[in-house]
């Protein structure tokens, strides 16, 4: 009688809570995940600068202008040191690239939630019953 109301909760359970997931699964998936839309920029650009050049422009102006308008919100030699400092040193280069790749890992980032809002994963039901029923067993007396 036990066992049936364990199941059920269990089962009500599974509804609720998601299956746990291992730390080094977690960890994984975070630097496949970091090294793939890194990858996917990059390839972007590439493909953008032999076939759509002037996507490549817009998106180096757009950049260019942004650090300057963020500059201009610093106090006088300071704004003027941050945007010689960007331009100088190639900063904006990099600028451009986080930039791209931050809005594809938040697209990216999106479709899976789109995704993993669709499709729960579930709790590993069988090994909790077994493990409490085992747990409620009593050894065989003689």
């Amino acid at each position: 009688m036990r066992n049936r109301t364990l199941k059920k909760a269990l089962i009500e359970m599974r509804e609720h809570y998601p299956a746990p997931r291992s730390p080094f699964r977690t960890w994984l998936a975070t630097h496949v995940f970091r090294t793939w839309t890194a990858v996917v920029t990059l390839a972007g650009f590439g493909w953008a600068f032999f076939y759509k050049p002037k996507w490549i422009t817009w998106w180096l102006r757009t950049t260019m202008n942004g650090i300057e308008q963020g500059s201009a919100f610093l106090p006088y030699p300071y704004g003027d040191q941050f945007e010689v400092a960007l331009r100088g040193i190639g900063g904006s280069f990099w600028v451009q690239i986080t930039l791209a790749i931050i809005i594809v890992r938040v697209v990216a980032w999106l479709i899976g939630q789109m995704f993993k809002r669709r499709r729960p994963r579930e709790a590993d039901l069988d090994a909790i019953y077994r493990d409490e029923v085992r747990r409620n067993e009593h050894p065989p007396r003689f």
